[in-house]
């Protein structure tokens, strides 16, 4: 109880150190909030990278003059729950943030979270677009007036509801479609009304995110997601309209790097890749707890049967944004699996499935309820490395978009890919044209040798490496850039957060400076 009220404290009331900051940050003068301005909408993720970010953006922005800033508070009822969730709903749950935000003024425009009266309209339409729903492939085609926004709705769904795939006959399902409704309808009326010239995000998945950043793109409102940590500042284009770094070129856009700049990068990306393969998290794998290529020492044997060819099925996560990619060939990570595990011709080849080094208890239980109905598929245990299942060898590998794409190969051992994924534009893995071409090269494996490039992988998996995680052509281009930068986003508490304001944590400086040429670039260009 002690915690949970200095938890609800920090929430609504400022600390030393946010006074410390709003002190040392608040512009003496601004022009903005000026009627004949243009506008600039900006989101309010409670996390101190944006509330850092956006202050350094803003006072960039009054130097040019003229622009009014709006804000989203992008909370919205479904992201709240658990027995504290009416106390989040009658306190000002987030005043905190508000105020940090809003240090050098704007305006609150759009607020997600409302109140039931404000839904009522929406009830209607709502209730017609749910009972309407006779598969999970209709949820994905949901649209409003032309703009698709079935994958924000599916993907919310398994977030936040924390489910593998979506249950049509689920009240929380037609609680997101009411969202869905509102959030559209308020966005849509802002951008016809104030045409806004900027939009910063975090993300664009999810409804709260994903929904203003669709008609940003819709509206011809520049769209600026710096939610990916290959990057710092990605302006967002219809052709790839994604948070992710575009990765639909790599392999071209390489042969346009300054030749000296190659030559670094490919050291480079051998130096950090042999690293990970030795058992070291590099930067590019931030997200994971420990290494799958670690030597854990003397270990007993895992394979037992030496007679038929192996394949290992990487599974994915089944709750984070299975939509954020262009395509997919199914409606989750949950039917991807499945599928894989149906089409899985057991008497020629062995399977064997391994889950993600981080996956959740309750992950590992939906993956073992599956493998129920397949006996003769083994689900590999956590504490089994993909080193050791190396040194035991194997001879397939069928992932989505997993980074086993670019680091098996390296082992002459050649992985199949089956939906929009980062390596898409090289040959040293094979992502499938179809759902039938998945489904015979999962049941005969042997084929997927001739449809890899290994000759010379490694040289095309240094140039993904360094495309994906080393380079990028027009801002914050250099390696300590976005060191520094990421540095920045990993501030999670209070003491970090100390840190970074008493000017323990970080150059400032050299902050501001990467800020400043991020939107010089974008003031220049857009």
């Amino acid at each position: 109880m002690k915690n949970k009220i200095k938890f609800f404290y920090s929430q609504i009331f400022l600390s030393k150190i946010d006074r410390k900051f709003i002190s040392k940050n608040k512009l003496p003068s601004f022009n903005f909030n000026l009627k004949d301005g243009n506008r600039i909408l900006l989101q309010m993720p409670e996390e101190y990278f944006y509330v850092i970010i956006f202050n350094k953006l803003i006072k960039n922005f009054n130097s040019y003059g003229n622009f009014q800033i709006d804000w989203i508070d992008i909370n919205s009822g479904y992201q709240k729950n658990g027995k504290t969730y009416f106390l989040k709903k009658i306190l000002p749950f987030g005043r905190r943030w508000k105020k940090l935000f809003t240090v050098n003024g704007g305006t609150i425009v759009l607020k997600f979270d409302v109140n039931f009266f404000n839904k009522i309209k929406h009830i209607p339409r709502a209730i017609k677009i749910y009972r309407s729903l006779k598969t999970k492939q209709d949820v994905l085609d949901i649209k409003y007036d032309d703009v698709i926004v079935g994958d924000l709705i599916y993907d919310t769904y398994l977030r936040y509801k924390a489910k593998p795939t979506i249950n049509l006959n689920d009240f929380f399902l037609f609680r997101i479609i009411l969202s869905s409704l509102l959030i559209y309808r308020d966005t849509d009326f802002y951008y016809k009304k104030f045409q806004p010239k900027y939009y910063f995000t975090s993300y664009t998945s999810y409804l709260h995110h994903g929904i203003p950043s669709k008609l940003a793109l819709k509206y011809k409102t520049t769209l600026v997601s710096l939610g990916a940590f290959e990057l710092f500042f990605n302006i967002i284009e219809k052709n790839f309209p994604t948070h992710l770094k575009n990765y639909s070129s790599y392999s071209s856009d390489f042969n346009f790097v300054n030749d000296d700049v190659k030559i670094k990068l490919l050291n480079e990306a051998e130096r950090s890749l042999n690293a990970r393969l030795n058992g070291n998290i590099d930067k590019a794998l931030y997200y994971v707890s420990k290494s799958s290529y670690q030597d854990l020492g003397p270990t007993s044997k895992y394979f037992t049967n030496n007679a038929k060819k192996r394949a290992i099925i990487f599974s994915h996560d089944f709750y984070d944004s299975p939509h954020v990619r262009r395509w997919l060939f199914f409606e989750d990570f949950y039917e991807w699996l499945k599928f894989v595990l149906v089409s899985a011709d057991t008497n020629s080849i062995d399977y064997y499935v391994k889950m993600h080094p981080n996956s959740s208890i309750k992950s590992i239980e939906v993956v073992k309820e599956l493998l129920s109905e397949f006996p003769k598929i083994q689900l590999i245990p956590l504490n089994i490395t993909t080193k050791q299942l190396i040194d035991e060898s194997f001879d397939y590998a069928i992932t989505n978009h997993g980074t086993v794409a670019h680091e098996l190969p390296l082992f002459d051992i050649p992985v199949l890919s089956s939906g929009d994924n980062p390596h898409i534009s090289f040959d040293f893995t094979y992502t499938a044209k179809s759902k039938e071409d998945f489904y015979n090269l999962i049941r005969n494996p042997i084929k997927l040798r001739e449809l890899v490039s290994l000759s010379q992988r490694k040289f095309d998996v240094y140039k993904y490496y360094a495309m994906h995680y080393l380079y990028e052509k027009d801002i914050c281009s250099n390696k300590k850039n976005l060191e520094l930068i990421n540095k920045i986003r990993m501030i999670q508490n209070t003491n970090e957060w100390e840190d970074f304001v008493s000017g323990n944590l970080i150059n400032e400086v050299e902050l501001e400076e990467i800020v400043k040429k991020s939107y010089n670039f974008l003031i220049e260009n857009y």
